[in-house]
């Protein structure tokens, strides 16, 4: 049975922020290698159009795509600065081409499929990953995405959750993922927050309310898919989520933006920041979640 892996390919708009993007995802086995980038055709030709706006350079990041393009298609791969050389079938293959990473772009190891994937399956599951982990990224906007981090860090800063040890912040869980018909993949998902005591007792997320339709659209829908993984691996239930959203002055009466907190109402319960009390009694009763000992 031959093993499957993928990994992302990933920007750093801002090497001093260091918030990597999502761009392309690589799948490799014994049998072959498939690959799906942003702007990319079936055919490996690019389109500058395509590229999301948070690039900031769309001629590095032709050169970036083109370059793993092309060593993803070699019989070989080198271990840059060490000399080794290692075959295309080797396991090892993947390590190699990551070695060639920047500061901005880079190759960063994300999963394994569970199950036998045939040569015939892999563009299906580079084409299904590449939808459900790159281009479900929602695009950020400074306004909101910034907003929200501040006004949630400021109330829990006055909240017995401030220096709590069973209080992770940026929280990433393992989940089983299924692709297709019986594929199953194992991927890491990132919440804003969870309270840890053993398990996972809770799982909080921010949620920027996007501007853009398409972009709000996108942004909901992958909040709302990576809860689904949580409830369905048995990390949390339901009532053990919660999502914190903060409308700027111009949506409040915006009927996108409503629906958009109404969808979300129906995974997890939902805290509009604005009521800054709301806000305090939830990060209070999380923080009061039994400590087993």
């Amino acid at each position: 049975m031959s093993s499957t892996h993928y990994i992302l390919a990933k920007h750093v708009p801002d090497v001093f922020r260091k918030e990597p993007k999502n761009i392309g995802v690589i799948v490799w086995s014994e049998l072959g290698v498939e690959a799906r980038f942003w702007g990319v055709d079936s055919h490996g030709l690019l389109d500058k159009r395509q590229i999301p706006p948070f690039v900031n350079s769309a001629n590095a990041y032709e050169q970036w795509v083109r370059y793993w393009l092309k060593e993803i298609r070699k019989p070989k791969a080198e271990f840059i600065g060490s000399g080794k050389v290692v075959p295309l079938e080797s396991p090892e293959f993947l390590k190699a081409i990551q070695t060639g990473n920047s500061d901005n772009f880079f190759l960063q190891e994300s999963g394994v499929v569970l199950e036998s994937v045939s040569k015939e399956e892999l563009p299906s599951l580079a084409q299904e990953l590449f939808e459900s982990l790159v281009t479900t990224d929602a695009i950020d906007e400074g306004d909101t995405t910034l907003r929200i981090n501040a006004e949630c860090e400021k109330i829990i800063k006055v909240t017995r959750l401030n220096g709590n040890a069973h209080f992770e912040k940026k929280k990433k869980v393992f989940a089983t993922i299924k692709v297709g018909d019986r594929v199953k993949v194992v991927r890491d998902i990132e919440f804003s927050y969870a309270y840890v005591n053993g398990s996972v007792k809770w799982l909080g997320q921010q949620v920027a309310l996007k501007r853009y339709p398409s972009q709000l659209a996108k942004e909901i829908q992958s909040v709302c898919y990576r809860f689904e993984r949580a409830f369905d691996n048995d990390f949390i239930k339901p009532e053990q989520a919660t999502t914190f959203v903060y409308p700027m002055d111009d949506q409040l009466d915006d009927d996108g933006i409503k629906k958009a907190i109404e969808l979300l109402g129906a995974y997890t319960k939902v805290i509009n920041l604005r009521d800054e009390e709301s806000a305090k009694k939830e990060f209070e009763r999380v923080a009061s979640i039994p400590v087993a000992h």
